[in-house]
């Protein structure tokens, strides 16, 4: 079956159904054994836009495996954000196990970012693929790491001549 991002996608989740990916497994729990532990991000997470702003900072962990961005159900209930129960998702962790999913949630996120000179980085809406347990509350894609901010749009692509020049002072 074909692989089909997820973010703006919530209504053909509904219609069709859509295939999600992760490199984590049922539990939640990151497979790999070796590689270190992926440094959490800060996000600022509401229900809607205007919430955001005076949203507390949540640890959301990066996951460029992942085909679409995950949130427990716990934390969308904690921050009021409606689950789409009408859409079919079928998520499978890297060992290819079923993980139930329990529908959709849109939120508004955007980065925590002490790095714009005083300025936040824009907020985003986001499609979330609600499930009933998650070792964080919110696990991004690459896809949104990208839209947020805090993961370059061409990664893992590198220029080049950007190395090169790098490497020359060391």
């Amino acid at each position: 079956t074909k692989v089909r991002r997820v973010a703006g996608g919530r209504r053909m989740a509904a219609k069709e159904g859509i295939n999600v990916f992760c490199s984590f497994d049922k539990r939640g729990l990151t497979r790999s054994r070796t590689s270190c532990p992926t440094p959490p991000a800060e996000l600022q997470v509401a229900a809607d836009p205007a919430g955001v702003g005076s949203s507390p900072i949540w640890l959301g962990v990066p996951d460029t495996g992942c085909t679409s961005s995950l949130a427990s159900s716990s934390f969308i209930k904690n921050i009021n954000a409606k689950i789409d129960r009408s859409a079919k998702v079928n998520l499978r962790g890297a060992d290819r196990s079923v993980i139930p999913t329990e529908g959709m949630a849109t939120v508004y996120m955007r980065a925590v970012s002490t790095g714009q000179g005083g300025r936040q980085p824009p907020v985003k809406m986001v499609d979330l693929v609600v499930v009933p347990r998650l070792a964080a509350p919110v696990m991004v894609s690459h896809a949104d790491q990208s839209r947020l901010g805090f993961l370059s749009s061409v990664w893992p692509k590198f220029d080049e001549e950007l190395i090169k020049d790098d490497t020359s002072t060391i």
